[in-house]
């Protein structure tokens, strides 16, 4: 089975988050969607490498 994908995503408004994640797995997508607010918290997730 493959691991589910992994997006890292700028948005400040859980209900979006939730709905980007609900039409991915509506599609059998299987992922997991990190919400970050601010680009920092962008930046400084990618550059921890808390996503691999």
């Amino acid at each position: 089975m493959k691991e589910p994908l992994r997006i890292l995503y700028l948005e400040d408004d859980q209900a979006d988050v939730e709905l980007v994640q609900a039409v991915l797995v509506d599609e059998g997508i299987a992922c997991e969607v990190v919400q970050v607010e601010t680009r920092a918290d962008f930046i400084a997730v990618l550059e921890q490498g808390e996503l691999t």
